[in-house]
């Protein structure tokens, strides 16, 4: 009801979020960066440690295979850091909480959850799979015959150049479907422990497996009341004779 969003919602959501950012969170923005790219940092000094020992390695087959396996670790940290500061920002969204206490709460969520977190990015990756072929490809297939009509001998190159176009604009339109999806993910799980889910659409709860409400809360916001209009002025009494 318009009654509701009112109240809580802007009308420039993104503005408003972007103040919020700037005015309060700059540091959690930066120290989950600072995370990242630390570990980059070291990936690159491990490559180029194995770029200068590459005749250390072909005479022992020990010294390779530590360096292939500390490679292999810094790859799955950097991932697990990239994984966990996604929905660490998250949180710092909807609670407006520091980094750590952020990361703790994504830990939480793992912990309690991770067949649901599981399945969910199952999906993302489905998703992003499919996105990323089919809209390239249909818009380069597109491309080259609208080309080759009008008789160019180009019409391949065009085409290439529209599918490298496509897939870099298809990923930056399905990293936002993304957040979308995980914000609703935490936003629900979220509400379930607080509320029991009694906020959550019945569509989402049984979608995830929530099952009915049982728990009855207050709605976000009173309802406003009504004011009847005042009753209308007692005629002037007529003039004496």
């Amino acid at each position: 009801p318009r009654w509701k969003r009112a109240k809580f919602y802007s009308p420039f959501p993104i503005l408003t979020s972007l103040k919020t950012v700037v005015r309060f969170h700059l540091g959690t923005v930066a120290f989950g960066s600072l995370i990242i790219a630390i570990a980059q940092f070291l990936r690159i000094v491990l490559e180029y440690v194995d770029q200068r020992t590459k005749q250390l390695q072909d005479s022992n087959l020990v010294a390779r295979l530590v360096l292939k396996c500390v490679k292999c670790c810094m790859w799955c940290l950097e991932k697990c850091l990239k994984f966990i500061t996604g929905y660490a920002y998250i949180y710092t969204a909807i609670e407006g909480l520091g980094f750590c206490n952020a990361a703790k709460s994504t830990f939480v969520l793992i912990m309690k959850y991770p067949a649901q977190l599981y399945i969910n990015h199952l999906v993302q990756f489905v998703l992003k799979l499919l996105q990323s072929i089919t809209i390239p490809f249909i818009s380069g297939l597109i491309c080259y015959y609208w080309v080759n009509a009008d008789g160019n001998p180009n019409a391949g190159y065009c085409a290439v150049i529209t599918i490298i176009i496509s897939f870099f604009l298809t990923r930056i339109f399905g990293a936002v479907y993304e957040v979308i999806i995980e914000s609703i993910f935490v936003c629900s799980f979220r509400d379930r422990d607080m509320y029991d889910a009694a906020h959550t659409p019945q569509t989402i709860r049984n979608a995830f497996g929530m099952g009915s409400v049982t728990v009855e809360t207050k709605p976000l916001a009173p309802k406003p009341v009504q004011k009847e209009p005042p009753p209308p002025a007692a005629p002037a009494p007529p003039p004496p004779e």
